[in-house]
């Protein structure tokens, strides 16, 4: 036992519960005792965990948790009741609270939803927060010691700050007797202050006295920010990476744009990229209006912004040259009465198209130079200049058309693409185009089935144009089950083949 929590124990007495009475504290039925056992025998090595709740048709109810261990030999299991206003002896205590660390917990979701309910509705003064399955000793630490006077946890957690109480044994310094989340803690700081910091990942800044004062000053400086709304753990990180910085990140004062794009993160994981890729957007100055990207791209964004600046280079002079080259000529350059089809011409639009699509174009960069392949550009004529869809042409055949994000086009541009392929004598597959690729089959929209059935019966018509009334031939009552061969529908493909031996005379 933690020596914070003897004193804890010392200063806040609180009547014992006796686990073994149960006549006013009566066990499960038998049928769910044979079930705990059972799941125990499946794999007698492990620790499982198994709560009730029982009391909810009186109102008057308490929680019981079963927790069955080979330690135990030869019982097998103990039995520990959780109930308003007393504490376990100081031995279960300390036994329940050694194995809910590393145990098979034996509860499903459903089971655990339920829990959640009962404890909810039984107990509203514990203020007992909704757990996930998975976090049935936070859900049993919580409602133990939100059951009984025991001081700081005890008001920690019936504040709503669980993670805060918790871990309160890992804050160097905290009042055994504040009356208070604020006096607890230490040095007064504000109750909104500490539920934005009640979680696992931005627990640290309690570790040290300094980290704690950042936090009070952050909270004085950007508490403007913060309106009616917590701040996620990404934006409190971005916060205090400005005060820390005089107000700069990444030569940056405070952006709204970055802060709502880390409303949902947790931790500040992702602030690093950001910061990276505002520095690089610094450097290139043809991609300073550019957007900041969903924390999920900024990664794969703020790497291709390194090879753009690799590329950036007096090496890279004999590719823009075969860009201009390529381009000056127009080859495979088009427009429609919607759409365009613009070539590139240089390095640099190949490497906006991709950050803008988040496609892979950019590695094709020294296969266009080299005329090995062809990258090609599908713009909206009222807005060229905007991304909209790239394609690949390779040996004079449409190999790959992608838009954002690598997602199909829509039906209206694949049948632009017809249009195009025919006009310039180019090879046009859309039943490859769009069926290819095994793992996006299953994203393929209905419209799109429908447009490559439709072409293929279209080319199968146009190549054979008597193929109709060849089935209509060979469906006669009188040869309903005649199985039909090639040479019945093709009989122009068969030549007659008459053996030597048999034209010789004689």
């Amino acid at each position: 036992m933690l020596l914070n929590r003897d004193l804890e124990r010392a200063i806040f007495p609180c009547p014992e519960v006796d686990c073994r009475d149960f006549t006013k504290y009566p066990p499960v039925s038998q049928e769910e005792f044979l079930g705990m056992a059972d799941e125990f025998c499946r794999d007698p090595a492990k620790t499982y965990v198994f709560p009730f709740v029982h009391g909810a048709e009186c109102g008057e109810g308490y929680l019981e948790v079963y927790v069955w261990d080979p330690m135990f030999y030869p019982d097998s299991y103990r039995r520990y009741v959780i109930c308003e206003g007393y504490c376990l002896p100081e031995a279960a205590e300390e036994s329940l609270r050694d194995h809910l660390e590393g145990s098979c917990f034996g509860i499903s979701e459903r089971q655990m939803d339920r829990l959640n309910e009962e404890i909810g509705r039984l107990f509203p003064e514990w203020n007992y927060l909704p757990y996930e399955s998975d976090r049935l000793d936070e859900a049993l630490k919580h409602a133990y010691y939100a059951s009984h006077r025991c001081g700081a946890r005890e008001i920690m957690y019936k504040a709503g700050l669980n993670i805060i109480a918790e871990h309160l044994d890992e804050i160097p310094t905290y009042n055994l007797i504040g009356t208070s989340p604020e006096m607890i803690v230490g040095d007064n700081v504000p109750l909104r202050l500490l539920k934005i910091l009640n979680r696992p990942e931005l627990f640290g800044f309690f570790v040290d006295a300094e980290s704690l004062a950042l936090c009070r000053k952050t909270y004085q400086e950007y508490s403007g920010y913060f309106d009616r709304e917590i701040p996620s753990g990404g934006q409190w990180c971005y916060l205090a990476e400005l005060c820390k910085n005089g107000g700069k990140f990444a030569g940056h004062s405070f952006s709204r744009s970055l802060y709502r794009r880390l409303a949902g993160e947790q931790s500040g994981f992702y602030l690093n990229a950001y910061g990276e890729f505002l520095l690089l957007r610094d450097e290139i100055p043809e991609i300073r209006k550019m957007k900041l990207p969903r924390p999920d791209d900024v990664c794969d964004v703020v790497e291709k912004l390194n090879r753009v600046r690799e590329r950036e280079t007096a090496e890279n002079s004999y590719a823009n040259s075969r860009f201009e080259l390529r381009k000056r000529l127009g080859w495979y350059e088009y427009s429609g009465e919607k759409y365009e089809v613009i070539m590139p011409g240089s390095v640099m639009d190949v490497c906006k198209e991709a950050l803008a699509q988040g496609n892979c174009v950019m590695e094709y960069t020294d296969a266009h130079a080299s005329s090995n392949t062809t990258i090609l550009f599908v713009r909206k004529k009222e807005k060229p200049k905007v991304p909209f869809v790239t394609m690949e042409v390779e040996d004079w055949e449409i190999t790959q058309v992608y838009a954002k994000h690598n997602k199909l086009p829509r039906k209206d541009v694949y049948e632009f693409l017809e249009e195009y392929a025919k006009n310039m004598r180019i090879l046009y597959n859309p039943c490859r185009l769009i069926e290819g690729e095994e793992e996006v089959r299953c994203h393929i929209p209905g419209e799109l089935w429908d447009y490559a059935e439709d072409y293929r019966y279209r080319m199968y018509r146009e190549q054979y144009p008597g193929w109709r009334t060849m089935l209509k031939e060979y469906r006669k009552p009188e040869e309903c089950c005649r199985q039909m061969t090639l040479r019945d529908c093709f009989p122009d493909s068969f030549t007659a083949y008459v053996p030597a031996y048999e034209s010789s005379p004689g």
